[in-house]
């Protein structure tokens, strides 16, 4: 199974300092197609296993671990997808497939065998599903805003008003514990291509670097009871 590796690179910063930096990039890059009236909602369901073992791996900075998740946009189930996002040494990784809102739920009351007929990504998920015992743990939300760099695969992507709620909340529009302080933004600058000199020069001091995933900060909140 051939792996795709990319970079990641990924800060913090204020929002209005967000607003500057768009009204800049709008000048030489192009929105994501995906965007509506220049953004979009991105709506995740993490899993783990029921001692939180990911979230560990997480803390520890093991330099191979992966976590799982489901993703759908703009609240939609039009499109809901499947995805294990890996991290090894440096590079970072995606695999992904597509499943029904009927699998989805399938999912949910533990029946796995779907996957089994979804080629090599769907026997992989159903094996991590069986072997660890995968639980949902909580919903993320934010509002994305997203751009491309023209004849690469580098994305720049700002996400902010991130939002946490209940693990049954994928399609309800339910999240809405602030997982960051109102004002602070996650941007991040992700693709297998260098990153051009001018965009480098655009985005330096804007943010500060972080290494922070948006689950492990939703679950330290869940931890100390402020995200339920």
């Amino acid at each position: 199974m051939t792996i795709k590796y990319r970079y990641e690179h990924k800060y913090h910063l204020d929002i209005t300092r967000m607003n500057d930096l768009i009204y800049k990039l709008t000048k030489v890059l192009n929105l994501d197609p995906h965007s509506q009236d220049g953004s979009y909602q991105v709506t995740s369901l993490y899993f783990d296993t029921i001692f939180n073992e990911l979230y560990y791996e997480k803390l520890e900075g093991l330099e191979k671990r992966e976590k799982i998740r489901i993703r759908v946009y703009n609240h939609s189930d039009k499109v809901i997808n499947l995805e294990l996002k890996g991290k090894h040494n440096n590079g970072v990784y995606k695999q992904r497939i597509k499943i029904s809102i009927d699998e989805y739920h399938q999912i949910l009351n533990g029946d796995y065998d779907f996957l089994l007929n979804k080629g090599k990504y769907g026997e992989k998920f159903y094996w991590k599903f069986k072997t660890m015992n995968l639980q949902p743990k909580v919903v993320i939300d934010y509002e994305r805003t997203a751009f491309l760099i023209p004849l690469t695969d580098i994305r720049i992507t700002f996400d902010y008003h991130l939002k946490g709620g209940p693990n049954d909340a994928l399609f309800k529009n339910m999240a809405n514990a602030s997982i960051l302080k109102d004002r602070i933004v996650v941007l991040e600058i992700k693709g297998s291509n260098d990153i051009p000199r001018y965009v480098k020069d655009l985005v330096k001091g804007y943010g500060q670097l972080t290494a922070n995933s948006k689950y492990a900060l939703a679950l330290e909140q869940i931890r100390k009871g402020e995200l339920v």
